[in-house]
This record gives structure tokens, C-alpha cells and sequence, in this order.
């Protein structure tokens, strides 16, 4: 395997325009990805708020990962 980390985008390579155009397709068959970012933004606004805002986050530093749905972000 020449690219183990999957570090080179093979997208954009000519080659591969049938595999991306199909996996766009069940992509767009299932969601919206704008809609979906949209939601996911604000969730991610909804929980800064009820977290104390931007920079309160911030101040308490990063989890590193994001909680698993149902549980609640632990700063300790």
C-alpha cells in the first residue's frame, strides 16, 4: 500500500471521478450534507452556551475528543 495513512486526497484524480460521483450519490440519497452541517453547528452552539460560552470552553481546555451522545462534558 503506498499510502497507509491516507494522506493524499484521491479525489480530485481523474482516474477516480466514478467511484467519488457514486459515493456522492448515496451520500446525497441518504442526507444533505448542508442541512446536516447546519444542524451540527448548532448543536455545537447550543452546547458552548449551556457550557458557558466560547471562551469559558476555552479557558477550561479541550477533552481531546467529543462525549459520546447522553453524556455530559467532564472538564475534571
Amino acid at each position: 500500500m503506498s499510502d497507509p495513512e491516507e494522506t493524499k486526497d484521491l479525489a480530485p484524480d481523474p482516474s477516480h471521478a466514478r467511484i467519488v460521483a457514486e459515493c456522492k450519490a448515496k451520500l446525497l440519497a441518504i442526507c444533505d450534507p448542508q442541512e446536516v452541517d447546519r444542524r451540527a453547528k448548532a448543536r455545537q452552539a447550543e452546547l458552548l452556551e449551556a457550557n458557558g460560552g466560547r471562551e469559558a470552553v476555552i479557558a477550561r481546555g479541550d477533552l481531546g475528543f467529543t462525549p459520546a451522545p447522553g453524556f455530559a462534558a467532564d472538564f475534571q
